[in-house]
Order: C-alpha cells, then structure tokens, then sequence
C-alpha cells in the first residue's frame, strides 16, 4: 500500500494518499484496487471485505506486518482484528516479516511498475487524481502491457489467462469465534502475580494467590473455549476465554461492522501505545 503523492518541489505539506492494491499471484493480474487518505485499521478492513464481496474468497491473502493490518505486538497474544476476519472466513492469513520484500516478490514487482510507468508519469496530486490514473491504468495494465511473469509469457495478463477462476463466495453467515480453532492447543506461560492473576491478550485471569510467584501454562482449549491452567503435571483450573463473541453466527455484513468496531479499537491502542513509548523517549 504505497503513499503515491510526491512531493510537492515548492515543498509545501499534503495529505498522504493510498491505493490498496490487490494482485493474483499466479496471474499476475490486478484484481482491486481502493484509493482512500490515510487509510486506517478499520478502513482497510472494509477494503479487504470489499474485495472479497466482489471477487470471493481466496486461498490465501498476502500482506505485510504493517499494524493497521497486524496490529501492535505489544501486548497482543491473539491475532489482529483483521486475521481473525480472515481466518473466521476461511482464508488463510500469510503475513510477510519485517525487512523481507523478497517475500512477496509479485507485489513488489507490481507496485514498482505502477509507480514508474503511472504514478511518477502522471504525478498526481488528489485523490481524485489518483483514481482515474490508476483506472487507466488499471486496464492498460492488465489487457495491453506485456507481461514478463512466467504465467503471463509476455502477454498481458488477461490475455494471458482470459478466464479467471471464479472464487467462492463470502458466506451468508459466519462464527465470529471461529478463529480459534486456528489456536487450539496454543500455550502461554505465565508467572502468577501476587494477586493470583495473569495476563492473556490483555484479559487479566484469576489462576489463585496460592500460585503467586510460580509458572503456569495456560493452554487453549478451542472446541470448549478455555484455558487449561498448568502447574507442573497438574491441571489446576480451567477458565473461560474472554473477549470472545459467544453467540451464534453473524450475517455477514453484521460479521463485517463487528469486525470493524474490533479494528478500529485495536488500532486505537495501539495508537495510544505508540504515542507513550515515544513520550517516554522523549522525555528519557
């Protein structure tokens, strides 16, 4: 997701505009593409729900560790908002580390090109500028460029593939909890607190002041939605997993705003969380 306004040579302040780009990577071809400014947690969330009314659901989504995607790692046990959208849906989050482009070369390679042979030509300046050089050149890309991609043969990729395989699509209804089997069996270690409690995801569990000081392992039980709590060899408690929807399935449009709501106060503390580390620097 590039910012594609270059600056201004006066030097003068703007507003940052986006384009979330969507591209097959056995076709090569460029499915999607929403032009927004400053795009945020939740507003990502409505482009990939977007995309996914409109193309169906694929395999596996691509995208790298940025926090409106992923979330903050501070703190975080269990996925972003935006991953357990995916995950509840059936698709398979594949998230690219930090420093490693060479990951996700397709993309790359993709955003390389429309930001020489579109963006840098056209230079614009507006959001509006910026959709229709992109709509141009969405189709010049896909139907007129040759294309050096192995699946393309220098062809231009819906020359190439001319029929796109068509995808499923998104469910009628959907488990907002169904994310969780993808945690079964997932252990977190902790050391109890003097008032017998831990932390998981943020979520403060009552293990007993008789553990205080000593380790446990706490181990996801997803079918029944709870913690085993270890000690040693013996389980010693078992505790419900908070912060779980708990109903029945959503429609999913409902599914799609609950999510958004998630994104959006995920995104807000993690905001909060990177304004006071950046404070305390400041002040150190």
């Amino acid at each position: 997701m590039p910012a594609v306004c270059p600056p201004l040579p006066e030097g003068k302040k703007q507003h940052v505009v986006e384009i979330a780009n969507f591209v097959d990577a056995g076709t090569s071809i460029w499915l999607h593409r929403e032009v927004g400014a400053d795009f945020d947690a939740e507003a990502l969330l409505e482009v990939v729900a977007q995309f996914l009314r409109q193309h169906g659901l694929p395999h596996m989504l691509t995208f790298d560790n940025d926090p409106r995607f992923v979330g903050s790692p501070s703190g975080r046990d269990f996925p972003s908002a935006l991953v357990r959208f995916l995950l509840c849906l059936g698709v398979e989050p594949n998230v690219i580390p930090p420093r490693r482009p060479d990951l996700n070369p397709y993309v790359e390679r993709f955003h390389r090109t429309l930001s020489q042979e579109c963006l840098q030509i056209h230079l614009p300046r507006t959001g509006q500028q910026v959709q229709e050089a992109t709509e141009a050149f969405l189709i010049h890309y896909n139907e007129e460029r040759p294309n050096q991609a192995r699946s393309c043969g220098n062809h231009p990729p819906r020359v190439a593939c001319s029929h796109f395989p068509t995808l499923p699509a998104v469910p009628e209804r959907v488990h907002p909890d169904r994310w969780l089997r993808q945690a079964h069996q997932r252990t977190f270690a902790r050391t109890v607190k003097a008032d017998g409690r831990v932390t998981i995801d943020r979520r403060d569990y009552y293990v007993g002041q008789a553990l205080a000081g000593q380790r446990v392992a706490c181990v996801v039980q997803a079918a029944s939605q709870h913690f085993d709590i270890w000690h040693g060899n013996s389980r010693v408690k078992q505790l419900p997993i908070k912060g779980l929807h708990g109903g029945p399935a959503l429609p999913f449009e409902e599914y799609v705003t609950l999510m958004k709501q998630q994104a959006r106060s995920e995104y807000r503390q993690y905001l909060q969380t990177h304004l006071r580390y950046h404070q305390g620097h400041l002040w150190a």
